[in-house]
């Protein structure tokens, strides 16, 4: 598996961590995968050179144990691809683009615990805690 992950400019990592989704970081990337400090500074694999590793876990409900990305991201296609698109060709999308699924872990990009008081309109482009009420 190592030797296949040296072919990738980027990996978006969609692994269970029994930790909880706030709990992977870089580094549980690196020991999931048995990446060594060895094999970061060999320079043999692109996505560690050029910080490119993510998650699909950017936004949690308000208890982070669900993330977004499982109840909004098939509805949202249009979000999504436009996500994977600033990740992977950043020109592709309009500048000051936010990413709202995808995090970047090799820049220590961290989860963002969405609630119903972060919404303006329930049935509007929402998120399942604000569908909820929560």
């Amino acid at each position: 598996m190592k030797q296949a992950l040296q072919m990738f400019d980027a990996v978006i990592d969609e692994s269970y961590h029994s930790a909880g989704y706030a709990g992977y970081d870089l580094d549980a990337f690196k020991n999931r995968w048995n990446l060594t400090a060895d094999d970061v500074a060999s320079g043999s694999y692109p996505f560690l050179v050029n910080n490119r590793v993510y998650r699909t876990d950017k936004r949690l409900s308000s208890t982070g144990a669900g993330a977004d990305w499982f109840e909004s991201a098939l509805p949202h296609a249009d979000i999504v691809l436009s996500d994977i698109a600033s990740k992977l060709v950043p020109s592709a999308v309009a500048s000051g683009y936010s990413t709202r699924f995808l995090r970047n872990i090799a820049l220590g990009e961290a989860v963002k615990q969405i609630t119903g008081a972060a919404c303006t309109d329930a049935l509007k482009d929402a998120p399942l805690p604000c569908r909820m009420g929560g």
